[in-house]
């Protein structure tokens, strides 16, 4: 189940290293998701008619961890391996030993 949801076998994920190749446009989007973020927190304060706090505290929670979530998507998660994978690297050679050359 785990090689098929990350497409590597555990092993590869102790032997890589886990980074991030964001672009210019990830930048942009993580302002956008953090203005989103504000915006869920300062609406949550403003609601109080039948609702307690800890129900406020709990949705916040979700929400904000929906918006972390994005980000952490939109940064473009990667893992660096120094395996080769097999038929994946080759380096095909054409020599010409005719008359012509």
């Amino acid at each position: 189940m785990f090689e098929f949801l990350f497409k590597y076998r555990p092993l590869a994920f102790e032997e890589g290293v886990f980074a991030f190749r964001p672009t210019a446009a990830t930048y942009v989007a993580t302002l956008l998701v953090l203005a989103a973020a504000v915006v869920a927190l300062r609406t949550y304060r403003q609601v109080r008619a039948n609702s307690r706090p800890v129900d406020r505290g709990i949705l916040t929670g979700i929400r904000l961890a929906v918006l972390a979530l994005l980000v952490v998507c939109l940064w473009r998660p990667v893992l660096v391996l120094s395996q080769v994978e097999p038929q994946q690297n080759f380096l095909g050679i054409l020599v010409d030993d005719s008359r012509s050359m």
